[in-house]
């Protein structure tokens, strides 16, 4: 029941906000929109797309898979629009099942890539926030703390997962103990699967760089919408401020981050004296931006195919 609940909470937190603000001031804020840097966002929207699919097939490629190009991008922007629609945009692991059917694979072969991809991601979103943290240590707040224990955690997470001998061990009370019999053999062989097919960790630093780049490019989607409504903010403060905020829409409590996304960015943008119809102005057209319409197109190949795991 709580579960079912906690997706309500960011919507209803979501509303709270509008309520705050006042619907006509957003509404002014979104009529104030200089088209010009909207277009502009959307171009760099195109680049960050191909830039998410570029690191996937880096990782995809240390493994020994090639696939063409054009088709990642196709699964990149299936999984974009489920990602917009599950909270904390779980839905992303769907790459998984299109890739587990276009290789014929198990699916802990077709899995390694997507978690790896989360990984890096993760990593890469902590080192922002962390240095944004950092920066706010002399605007009245101290993050650096709470993003160190983060970031750390995040970390041991990682090893234990590319650790194979401890990963086993952890399963393995669980497999004996609580696992069906039925699913074994499957769990089993996913397991073997999934490490045979992970990467050594120094060929990932590429792959790291590549994501590090797609995530700055994501926040300049965010600084092109800043700037179409005059709001008066450096990049480097904008793109750590948001790094913060994407820490915290992970917590799956909305879907997309609604509510947790504008609530954080009010909180940590008026230290800087942004009007705060205008930052949920800059989010929800951000959000609209980088990922409802890159969301659309993938919902229209998957309304296309006629089949939500067919990938051709």
């Amino acid at each position: 029941m709580i579960k079912k609940l906690l997706p309500f909470l960011g919507i209803a937190l979501f509303i709270y906000v509008l309520y705050r603000i006042g619907i006509e001031n957003l509404y002014n804020s979104f009529k104030s929109a200089n088209p010009y840097y909207l277009l502009i966002a959307i171009a760099i929207t195109f680049i960050y797309t191909l830039l998410q699919t570029w690191k996937w097939d880096l990782i995809l490629k240390r493994q020994n898979i090639n696939i063409n190009f054009s088709e990642l991008v196709i699964m990149q922007v299936k999984s974009i629009f489920y990602g917009v629609i599950t909270p904390g945009r779980f839905g992303g692991f769907i790459k998984s099942y299109y890739l587990k059917e276009k290789i014929n694979a198990d699916f802990g072969k077709s899995i390694s890539s997507v978690l790896i991809d989360r990984i890096l991601d993760t990593l890469s979103v902590f080192i922002l926030a962390f240095i944004g943290g950092l920066f706010l240590t002399n605007k009245l707040l101290d993050l650096s703390y709470v993003l160190s224990f983060g970031f750390i955690f995040v970390i041991a997470i990682s090893y234990i997962i590319f650790n194979r001998r401890i990963t086993k061990r952890l399963l393995g009370f669980f497999y004996n103990r609580f696992m069906p019999e039925k699913f074994k053999q499957n769990v089993k062989e996913s397991f073997y699967s999934f490490y045979e097919n992970l990467p050594k960790k120094t060929s990932l630093i590429i792959p790291f760089l590549a994501n590090f780049l797609s995530w700055i490019c994501t926040y300049t989607i965010a600084y092109a919408v800043a700037l179409s409504l005059d709001i008066k903010i450096s990049f480097f403060v904008l793109i750590t401020m948001y790094s913060i905020t994407t820490v915290i829409s992970i917590i799956p409590i909305t879907v997309s981050g609604l509510g947790t996304r504008e609530a954080s960015l009010i909180a940590l943008l008026a230290i800087f004296n942004v009007e705060a119809s205008k930052v949920v102005a800059m989010s929800l057209l951000a959000f609209f931006i980088a990922g409802i319409l890159p969301g659309l197109i993938g919902l229209i190949f998957i309304l296309k195919n006629g089949n939500l795991h067919k990938t051709r």
